[in-house]
């Protein structure tokens, strides 16, 4: 008959880590610190980036309706209809798109379109702002135009030359003057646009201005907000870790002495 051998090996305790009454109180306050800044932050970068949204849509469909309004629908749907590029009305409209747009210097193309019935699915430029082979533009003035967003070194579309990137809005700025919602890049830079309906003299549209603008300074901010909260974020924990420090010490210290108290009762 065999006796079973008991195993004489002692039992591993299993050791808790210990966290002091003052460390709690530090990760609660700094967790709550935290959790309240990355909240204003979130709100401060939506709230700076609709306003810049809004300023340059703003700026956009005023810079595209005054475009629309010096342009005569009439002459505008004759050229379109019988003209050519560089004739006379052509060359008119494209002087007075380049001087509207000198008015802006954000304002990197402007240019008119329409949109046949039968062609839905895109819409033929008429006349463009840029300058024909050969001529070249006036040298841009680095005080007033941004560094992120160059001049298109493409040569000007032809007269009815299909468009077939296009949108709701750029569609609807035929009857209704607006700007899109979003950005969009190339290789020139990051740009937004507007449009403005041109009415003929019986008040009936027969077409539309478009505007392309720079919209480096919206991003621009964005990066400046978002920078200069990351640096006062790291001043501001580095600070609070300090006052965290004091508070929890005086909070804490009273407690750890009432324990000491209460053990050395307990042990007699």
């Amino acid at each position: 008959m065999s006796i079973p051998i008991q195993s004489s090996t002692p039992a591993v305790e299993k050791r808790s880590i210990f966290v002091g009454l003052r460390a709690k109180l530090m990760a609660a306050l700094v967790a709550l610190f935290i959790f309240a800044f990355v909240a204003i932050f979130i709100w401060m970068d939506k709230f700076v980036t609709e306003l810049a949204m809004s300023n340059l849509q703003t700026d956009l469909v005023a810079t595209a309706k005054t475009a629309a309004a010096g342009i005569d629908g009439d002459a505008h749907a004759a050229l379109f209809d019988h003209g050519a590029i560089d004739d006379p009305t052509y060359t008119g409209i494209a002087d007075f798109l380049r001087s509207v747009q000198k008015t802006n210097p954000q304002a990197s193309g402007v240019y008119t379109y329409i949109q046949q019935p039968d062609k839905t699915d895109r819409v033929q430029l008429v006349v463009s702002s840029g300058y024909p082979p050969g001529v070249l533009p006036p040298p841009v003035d680095a005080q007033t135009h941004s560094d992120s967003c160059k001049a298109s070194s493409l040569p000007r579309p032809e007269m009815r030359e299909d468009y077939f990137d296009i949108s709701p809005t750029m569609v609807n700025g035929i009857q209704q003057a607006g700007a899109e919602t979003e950005l969009w890049t190339d290789d020139w830079g990051i740009w937004l646009s507007g449009y403005a309906p041109i009415y003929n003299a019986k008040g009936e549209s027969v077409g539309a201005v478009g505007v392309d603008m720079c919209a480096s300074d919206v991003i621009s901010l964005q990066q400046s907000i978002r920078r200069n909260v990351l640096i006062a974020l790291a001043i501001s924990l580095v600070a609070l870790i300090g006052v965290v420090w004091v508070i929890a010490t005086g909070v804490t210290r009273p407690v750890l002495a009432l324990t000491r108290v209460a053990d050395r009762i307990g042990g007699g």
